[in-house]
């Protein structure tokens, strides 16, 4: 990037020096998920409590390690797949009182065949009783003949929790899963920045040393046509200069195509992109603006005015009809 000005250079090092950054943060915090993880699956498990002691105890909630002692085959009531692998939903009787527990297979078929002098003990953590799970509960007591189960009633049936003997107080998942999602936002960084230094040194090769110092003339008057982005995105007199990504610049004259995108998550819009097409299929996209509103009009009439102002040639919108005729005269199919 030596052959750019120096105004252009010295952001575009801060830019790389951001990325750089965000890739070796996520990277860092990645190994230390890993390392957390790693000691809490090694490290010693507590003695589990009693389940019947945690149910009539005053201190409930999620994750408490627990044991029930199981003297009679549990009754399947549902199903649950987690990662391609089968548990049970099991009404357990113990003693007088009746729970509910997830068993994966191997300890259902355990409590299944045992003999009734020796009691299957079955480890696990509590979980809050709730959504589908209540639900089913709640059906299973109703068709078996029980009067006003509700929410409130199932309570005083089997508790306010349920047992997941296939979960440990150790599991490192948790931190397994953040790892993932840091190193995914490491390479997500890092591929955005890999394709955005390419798109630079097509542009940087797309100018002479000459056309260099005007675009930095242009840039560094600070007298735009329409700015954005806090002049990340500015409209000079001859050019637009994006430095939302790394650096990319168009000539309005060399503009095909400009059109606004919206991007949408479950149907609902939560930003818009404009993306401006040159003649030689360049791709610049102003990005990360207001899906709606008086800051997405002002934004639309901005970018279109001006580009259609300086190139009355170029297509504007997104239609079969342009569409056929970019394919047509510039050869972009998008």
């Amino acid at each position: 990037m030596n052959s750019i000005p120096e105004v252009f250079h010295s952001k575009v090092k801060k830019r790389r020096t951001a990325f750089i950054t965000v890739v070796v943060v996520t990277a860092v915090l990645a190994a230390l998920m890993v390392c957390v993880g790693v000691v809490r699956q090694n490290r010693p498990l507590p003695d589990p409590i009693r389940f019947r002691d945690f149910r009539y105890g005053s201190e409930q909630k999620n994750d408490t390690y627990v044991y029930v002692e199981i003297r009679e085959e549990p009754f399947v009531f549902a199903e649950q797949t987690r990662d391609r692998v089968k548990y049970y939903y099991c009404l357990v009787v113990e003693g007088r009182d009746l729970y509910i527990v997830l068993l994966n297979i191997p300890d259902y078929n355990r409590a299944a065949q045992l003999e009734y002098t020796e009691p299957v003990v079955l480890t696990g953590v509590t979980r809050k009783i709730t959504g589908e799970l209540r639900d089913l509960a709640i059906d299973l007591f109703t068709e078996s003949g029980w009067e006003n189960v509700n929410a409130d009633t199932l309570v005083n049936i089997v508790g306010a929790y349920y047992m997941d003997a296939a979960a440990s107080p150790n599991d490192p998942a948790g931190f397994y899963g953040l790892a993932m999602i840091l190193v995914l936002i490491g390479a997500i960084t890092a591929f955005v920045y890999n394709m955005g230094y390419k798109q630079s040194k097509v542009t940087v090769a797309s100018y002479s040393k000459h056309e260099w110092e005007q675009i930095a003339h242009e840039y560094s008057s600070g007298s735009y046509l329409y700015a954005l982005d806090k002049n990340r995105v500015v409209f000079t007199s001859s050019y637009l200069i994006s430095m939302q990504n790394y650096i990319d610049v168009m000539r309005y004259d060399q503009i095909a195509w400009v059109y606004r995108s919206v991007n949408k998550q479950n149907a609902v819009p939560i930003s818009s992109s404009y993306m401006i097409i040159a003649k030689d299929s360049r791709v610049l996209t102003i990005g990360g603006l207001a899906p709606g509103g008086k800051k997405q009009q002002d934004a639309e009439n901005g970018i279109f005015g001006i580009i259609l102002d300086k190139n009355p040639a170029v297509l504007a919108g997104y239609a079969d009809e342009t569409r056929r005729q970019a394919k047509e005269m510039y050869g972009i199919d998008r």
